[in-house]
């Protein structure tokens, strides 16, 4: 089991913003991919690009992959996104309150679905009343070594710091799942949602000599998390796009992926 720190407040990048993550994932795969390198990346819907260059245009189309909810009912990501509202709430009311800038980082409880109105303001007040000196931090965890108990049950740790210079507050989450195995079903179940809308591109767009779809591993997240495994290059999909990338975030690589 991973455990990753997610940024927020400030500290989220607007790549991590939906067009603007989209849009950083097909910068980093014009970094893999140099036959693409001088063609201008424009903002579409339907697709989501279009590559512009000299002789050519080419649709693209992002899909990225999440962890399916699971046999007991447990979505990861969209936990993931109900912790972050939690957590931006929270620096949100620790600001109106107190005007003060504070570095934070919040440890959930693993798999466990929180209320992010109900525990924002209880996150919000114990980051208050325990800003450390200026310069210095402070962790606090669920229990002492009295088992005296100084967070909700929803919470693992909250860590404080208060650096001597902050132009703002820096609040984040972590995260802790395990790294799954990549299967070819799920990467084939997002192929076949995204072969359904290609007529439309190309009723839309008729100027694009080509059409290809990026399926993205973010990574970064536990819901994003999967390792590919060794064989993946020789598998064969089914598809309709002129070409279909697995694109790995992290590691800054790809597979075109065959066609059956």
């Amino acid at each position: 089991m991973r455990r990753v720190v997610i940024p927020t407040i400030k500290s989220m990048a607007q790549s991590e913003h939906a067009k603007g993550r989209e849009r950083w994932h097909l910068k980093i795969f014009k970094e893999c991919y140099p036959k693409i390198s001088d063609m201008e990346i424009i903002s579409s819907e339907n697709p989501d690009f279009i590559l512009n260059g000299k002789s050519r245009s080419i649709g693209v189309e992002h899909r990225r992959l999440v962890k399916p909810t699971d046999n007991d009912g447990f979505d990861l990501k969209q936990e993931e996104q109900t912790q972050e509202k939690a957590v931006n709430l929270a620096c949100e009311i620790f600001y109106k309150t107190t005007g003060k800038y504070v570095e934070v980082i919040i440890s959930f409880v693993n798999r466990t679905k929180i209320n992010a109105k109900n525990l924002a303001p209880e996150i919000a007040n114990i980051v208050k009343n325990n800003i450390p000196e200026k310069g210095s931090h402070k962790l606090i965890r669920k229990y002492d070594a009295d088992f005296n108990k100084f967070l909700p049950d929803d919470l693992d740790l909250i860590f404080i710091s208060n650096p001597i210079k902050l132009k703002g507050n820096y609040w984040s989450f972590s995260g802790a799942g395990f790294v799954s195995k990549l299967e070819p079903e799920l990467v084939q179940e997002a192929i076949t949602e995204k072969n359904q809308k290609l007529p439309n591109y190309r009723r839309e767009h008729p100027e694009c000599i080509e059409y290809w779809l990026i399926i993205v591993i973010h990574g970064f997240r536990p819901s994003s998390w999967f390792s590919i495994p060794d064989n993946f290059d020789k598998i064969q999909f089914d598809y309709d796009f002129d070409k279909v990338f697995l694109l790995d975030v992290q590691k800054g690589r790809y597979i075109n992926l065959k066609r059956k």
